[in-house]
């Protein structure tokens, strides 16, 4: 047995004796009981335990239909967290967004996976070049072969003219025309880079202008001032006399010309291909190369030349000519007239 001494106002008292027992709270409702005294100091004061808080203290609140957790933190204020529920059965999948961050992508399903080229704009569009490029690749090869003859003779022009404009007296007979060719002028079946021209050409007709070497004439196109050019003579058959402005001049501007020779007046130059029906150069290049498609090759090399051919005393008589010369310098051609109509072909 244990003998204690208790200390009652200040004082010591005898010891007293001191059974254990279980409840403390028992024990000192007898010790009171015993000395018969009201009031009882403790000795030892009652400690203050402080519980420590972590670095960042976080109170969170989460359950199955939860639907706002709030951060608490020392340093930043609060921020709000937006819990959404996953679309999976696994609770714990969910998509967390926290507001002006970058929210956690969720994981995203295979249903979603596989319409997601025909449920959103970038799928659609991924889809439809996928499936050209598919459809490229497996008809690519079938292209009719007439579209692709047109396509190889747009590619290897070596002259097109656009049009002609003419006039004819009874001593010459005075074309105009524009559009483009190669530089140099070359008939040797390859096709080189085209510069744009427009020609006035003076074929005679009589023996008026056989002791001339040059022409000077006045040539006035559309409202600008008329300027003087001096056409040469050519050294080869048919002997007619040039001159190249070298540059393009658009169909609709009227073209008026006077020559320096005797009796010459200015006259106006009419297109020749103008008319009901009257088809443009590359419809008519697009015509030939449909009767000439056994002809374009493109493995050898070959080049197109698209001119009109016009009777030095009518307009009535112009025709559209397309010839094809390939690398080997065989020839082929299709004749046609301002209508597309073909009259005769090679």
């Amino acid at each position: 047995m244990e003998k204690k001494k208790v200390i009652i106002n200040d004082e010591e008292t005898p010891s007293v004796s001191v059974l254990p027992v279980r409840n403390a709270t028992e024990e000192a409702a007898k010790v009171i009981e015993e000395i018969k005294t009201p009031i009882i100091k403790e000795v030892v004061p009652v400690p203050v335990i402080k519980e420590v808080a972590p670095a960042k203290p976080v109170i969170e609140k989460t359950t199955e239909t939860a639907k706002e957790t709030v951060i608490v933190s020392d340093e930043k204020p609060a921020k709000k967290f937006k819990l959404k529920k996953s679309k999976t059965e696994t609770p714990a999948v969910a998509e967390l967004a926290i507001e002006g961050e970058t929210a956690v992508k969720p994981k995203t399903s295979l249903l979603k996976k596989l319409l997601w080229p025909f449920t959103t704009k970038k799928g659609i569009a991924t889809t439809l070049c996928v499936g050209l490029a598919a459809v490229l690749a497996v008809f690519g090869g079938k292209i009719s072969p007439k579209q692709t003859a047109y396509q190889l003779a747009l590619e290897n022009i070596a002259e097109s003219r656009f049009y002609l404009k003419q006039h004819t007296t009874g001593d010459y007979n005075i074309q105009f025309s524009s559009g483009m060719r190669e530089e140099p002028y070359e008939k040797n079946g390859a096709a080189e880079q085209t510069t744009p021209f427009t020609l006035i050409s003076v074929n005679p007709t009589t023996n008026l202008l056989r002791d001339c070497t040059t022409i000077e004439a006045s040539l006035k196109i559309g409202d600008a001032e008329p300027q003087t050019i001096t056409l040469e003579k050519n050294a080869y058959p048919p002997y007619n006399f040039a001159y190249d402005l070298a540059s393009l001049t658009d169909i609709s501007e009227p073209v008026s010309i006077m020559l320096s020779v005797a009796g010459a007046q200015e006259v106006a130059l009419e297109n020749v291909m103008s008319g009901e029906g009257a088809i443009t150069w590359e419809k008519a290049l697009e015509t030939a190369s449909e009767v000439l498609a056994d002809s374009i090759k493109d493995t050898q090399g070959f080049e197109c030349y698209v001119k009109i051919v016009c009777d030095r005393s009518t307009a009535n008589s112009a025709f559209w000519s397309v010839q094809v010369i390939n690398k080997d310098l065989s020839s082929h051609y299709v004749i046609m007239d301002k209508t597309g109509k073909v009259i005769n072909k090679k």
